[in-house]
């Protein structure tokens, strides 16, 4: 197993044709809660997205024997901006896209995706949030897209129509609701001109 960039590969030796051997995303799931994998014969694949929170099995050998796994991150990662940026930055494996539209001064905008419980939140969320900032004391105002997955998002108990995007504001010591334009076509929420500084999280 390894990664590159935002993806993941399996790489498997010595099987014969007769060996099924696979590797499937098991998405946003608790990781305790899988015990077994049900699969049929199909073959997600030698490689997937690595995508922050999600629960991972890789199937080896003679018999249907798995490895489980759960991408979690740490560390961040970082574009460099500079005064006058306007572009746009993908984090695949973060499900978020940046454009952005203002920048005070050159540095590094990272961001990171906790897969975690917000904490103060008194609203129900999904159980993740995004952490950005930019170094060097720059300030960065961007158009905000965020990548949901239907499925994971009726698991949860929430309603796709109702989802919108919130911001930790520390003055208030709460999370504000921001002006969020939904796409349910796309899986994808939206939110112009946020200054980012903070953390981010879906809820309803």
């Amino acid at each position: 197993m390894r990664q590159h960039v935002d993806k993941l590969f399996f790489e498997v030796g010595n099987v014969s044709r007769d060996h099924k051997v696979g590797f499937y995303d098991l998405g946003l799931v608790p990781f305790d809660q899988i015990t077994e994998v049900q699969t049929d014969d199909s073959l997600y694949g030698w490689q997937v997205p690595c995508l922050v929170g999600h629960v991972y099995a890789a199937r080896t050998y003679r018999r249907p024997n798995y490895a489980k796994f759960q991408v979690l991150a740490e560390e961040y990662s970082f574009r460099t901006v500079w005064p006058d940026t306007v572009a746009e930055f993908v984090f695949k494996g973060y499900d978020l896209t940046l454009n952005v539209r203002r920048c005070s001064g050159q540095g590094k905008l990272y961001v990171r995706k906790v897969f975690a419980p917000p904490q103060d939140a008194q609203i129900t969320y999904v159980p993740a949030y995004w952490e950005l900032f930019c170094t060097e004391g720059g300030e960065v105002t961007a158009d905000i897209r965020l990548t949901y997955d239907p499925q994971e998002i009726q698991s949860l108990g929430l309603r796709e129509e109702d989802l919108s995007v919130y911001q930790y504001n520390d003055a208030q010591q709460a999370w504000v609701l921001l002006e969020t334009r939904r796409d349910p076509e796309k899986n994808l929420l939206t939110s112009p001109e946020v200054s980012l500084d903070g953390f981010l999280m879906i809820g309803q």
